[in-house]
C-alpha cells in the first residue's frame, strides 16, 4: 500500500505579518479558499488567503517553492470572544463558532467568504447555540456538524445536526442535545466529516496526554456507532483532524513533552470503524497547531510560535500537498 507523506515548504510569514495571537483555527475548501481564526486579547480576528497551487505528481520542496502562490488580506476584527473554530464548504460558506468570555454559552453565526474581497459577508447576527464551552463545527454540503462541551460537569460532550438553508441555520429536530458518551471524560476535541457522512474525531483525555481517536458515521441527522479506540494513537495536545471523502486522515498535534516547542503529523485511512495510522512525521517548532486539508490534497498547518495558554506569539503557516508513495 502508498505511505501518505505530507510535502510541505518551509515555515512563513503571514502577510501582512500577524503578531499577539494566541489559539488560530484555519479552513480550506477544494477551491482553494483558506480563513484563518484566531484570538487576542479577549478578541477575535480573521485572514482571508487564496491559493492557485494545484496537486501534482511533482511534489519536491523546490517545485513547491517555485509554484506556491498564497495570498492573503488583512486581519479584520470579527468581535469578542475565544476557543473559535470554523468550517468552509466548496460553496465558500463558513460556519463560526465561539465561547462567550464570561457566560458560559456557545455562540454561532454563518457568512459567505468574498475571496476578491478578502473578507466575510455575514448573513445575520451572532445567535446562541447553546449553554456549554468549548464548540467545535464541521461542515459538508450544507450539513453543519457542532460538538460542544457540556456547561458544567466532568468533560461531557453533546452535539447538534443542522442545515445551511436560505442563508440560516436550521436544526433539523426538536428535540434536547444530544449525548456522545464515548467522549466521557474527554477534551480538546476535534472533528470532521467528509461527503459520504464519515466521521472521525480526535480528543485528549481529561487527564494525562493521551490521544483518542474515534470514528463514526452521520445518518439521518444522527451520529451513530461511535467507535472509540481504547488505547491512545498517540500522546500530545491540542490535535486537530481532517478526513477526505475517499477515507484518508490527517492529523497534527503538539508533542507529549509540553513547552517543547514540537509538532507532529499523522497520516491514515479509515477502515471500518477504526483509522490505520501510519507513522509519525515531523512537521514543524510550535504550538496549538490548525490542520485543513482539501479533497485536492492541498494542505495548511497554522501555529503560534510561543507557548502556553495565555502567552500570545506570531502566527505562521506550513503549505503544500498530501502525496502517495509506494514503499
Amino acid at each position: 500500500m502508498a505511505e501518505l507523506e505530507a510535502q510541505l515548504f518551509s515555515t512563513k510569514d503571514f502577510s501582512p505579518r500577524i503578531q499577539d495571537a494566541n489559539f488560530p483555527c484555519v479552513c480550506l475548501n477544494d477551491s482553494g479558499t483558506v480563513v484563518v481564526f484566531y484570538q487576542s486579547r479577549g478578541k477575535v480576528y480573521y485572514v482571508i488567503g487564496n491559493t492557485d497551487l494545484q496537486h501534482e505528481h511533482d511534489t519536491s520542496k523546490s517545485s513547491l517553492n517555485s509554484k506556491h502562490r498564497l495570498d492573503w488580506g488583512d486581519s479584520q476584527l470579527y468581535g469578542d470572544g475565544c476557543n473559535v473554530k470554523a468550517a468552509i464548504n466548496d460553496q465558500n460558506e463558513v460556519v463560526l463558532v465561539r465561547s462567550r468570555t464570561r457566560r458560559r454559552e456557545c455562540m454561532y453565526r454563518v457568512g459567505n467568504v468574498d475571496v476578491s474581497a478578502k473578507c466575510i459577508n455575514w448573513w445575520s447576527n451572532e445567535m446562541c447555540l447553546c449553554s456549554g464551552v468549548n464548540p467545535t463545527v464541521a461542515l459538508v454540503g450544507n450539513t453543519v456538524l457542532f460538538v460542544y462541551e457540556a456547561q458544567y460537569g466532568f468533560c461531557r460532550c453533546y452535539y447538534e445536526v443542522s442545515k445551511i438553508e436560505n442563508k440560516q441555520i436550521w436544526a433539523t429536530r426538536n428535540i434536547k442535545a444530544r449525548l456522545i458518551p464515548e467522549l466521557n471524560g474527554c477534551k480538546e476535541v476535534s472533528i470532521a466529516i467528509n461527503q459520504s457522512g464519515r466521521v472521525v474525531i480526535t480528543c485528549r483525555n481529561a487527564v494525562g496526554s493521551g490521544l483518542y481517536c474515534a470514528v463514526g458515521s452521520l445518518i439521518d441527522a444522527t451520529v451513530r456507532d461511535v467507535t472509540l479506540n481504547g488505547t491512545p494513537y498517540v500522546s500530545g495536545y491540542y490535535s486537530c483532524i481532517s478526513v477526505l471523502n475517499d477515507g484518508i486522515v490527517v492529523s497534527a498535534h503538539e508533542d507529549e513533552a509540553f513547552g517543547n516547542s514540537s509538532l507532529k503529523l499523522l497520516c491514515g485511512r479509515v477502515s471500518d470503524s477504526v483509522i490505520n495510522w501510519e507513522e509519525e512525521q515531523e512537521l514543524d517548532h510550535g504550538y496549538k497547531p490548525s490542520l485543513a486539508v482539501s479533497n485536492k490534497q492541498q494542505m495548511i498547518v497554522v501555529h503560534v510560535d510561543k507557548s502556553g495558554v495565555q502567552t500570545h506569539g506570531e502566527l505562521k503557516y506550513k503549505f503544500g500537498t498530501l502525496s502517495s508513495r509506494l514503499h
